[in-house]
């Protein structure tokens, strides 16, 4: 499994990473990870829309209307937006089982260093304190697209930007309110070791 970190990537950049990745699993049925932070930029999923979930329309971010599940999240410098590139076709794992692996190894990062965090009614992952990952995937001729974003120090007051994954003042977290030496590299390679693991 390939591993690619980019630091902080546009948004616009991001994908055209995401979509050579995507192409070359298609070919060799590798799977690849690529791990980033962006500069604030809000995403809309197949479910989200600007009237329904920017909650603040004199806001300066942009806004990208992409192909994922889900409907709005944002995303900031300090957060780690993971984006695993896994064909799933060719490995017989089903999309309900993709996402549980991707919420199990943040769950046993965290576990890892000291937080405890599960699993709650809808997806990503949640601390006591609120929701601390979200996951948004596409699943493209059995090849998966996006992923998920784990907030380690970015900026929460952001979000008051939009609904989170379409819920109204929805409680947060972050792994800043745990350990502030942690950044989003390290936890990628702790995830990516983990997730190896798990999937």
């Amino acid at each position: 499994m390939d591993s690619l970190w980019q630091g902080l990537t546009p948004y616009d950049e991001g994908l055209k990473i995401q979509s050579q990745m995507f192409e070359k699993t298609r070919e060799d049925g590798k799977s690849r990870i690529i791990g980033l932070e962006h500069p604030t930029v809000i995403t809309l999923g197949k479910r989200g829309s600007q009237e329904a979930d920017v909650q603040d329309p004199s806001h300066q971010a942009q806004v990208f209307q992409i192909d994922r599940g889900g409907q709005a999240t944002l995303h900031s410098p300090g957060q780690l937006v993971i984006y695993p590139i896994v064909h799933l076709q060719k490995k017989n794992i089903g999309v309900r089982d993709f996402v549980h692996a991707l919420e199990e190894a943040t769950i046993q990062t965290l576990n890892e260093i000291g937080i405890q965090s599960q699993r709650g009614e809808a997806s990503g992952v949640f601390t006591n304190k609120g929701k601390i990952a979200f996951v948004g995937i596409r699943v493209d001729r059995g090849v998966t697209r996006h992923g998920i974003s784990i907030n380690i120090s970015n900026d929460m007051n952001l979000f008051h930007l939009i609904r989170p994954c379409g819920v109204n003042q929805q409680p947060l977290d972050r792994l800043a309110n745990y350990n502030d030496q942690m950044t989003t590299h390290d936890f990628f390679q702790k995830w990516i070791r983990i997730f190896t693991s798990v999937f």
